[in-house]
């Protein structure tokens, strides 16, 4: 478990960002929403993100190693629970 949180959190900040750049060239054709937008990205929402998801990942880090497997993988069921009963209830 250590060794897939050590790729995946690296990994999650620029599979975010090309995602959203591939978003905003596909509608960057269509009628503009205003400014601070750049298709139907929300650039100030962008930014929040981006800069809060990098803090999160340096914060993340030291902490890699330190959490037992098993605890971790609980608490990852655990997380996918709450948001497949958020799913259930929102639809």
């Amino acid at each position: 478990m250590t060794a897939a949180t050590a790729m995946a959190n690296p990994l999650s900040l620029p599979m975010a960002i090309s995602g959203t750049a591939t978003y905003v060239l596909l509608s960057a054709g269509d009628a503009p929403l205003g400014a601070w937008y750049a298709g139907y990205v929300d650039l100030r929402a962008l930014l929040a993100l981006a800069v809060g998801s990098w803090f999160g990942i340096r914060l993340a880090s030291l902490g890699i190693g330190r959490i037992p497997d098993r605890v971790h993988a609980g608490v990852y069921l655990l997380l996918l629970t709450v948001a497949l009963a958020v799913m259930v209830v929102m639809h």
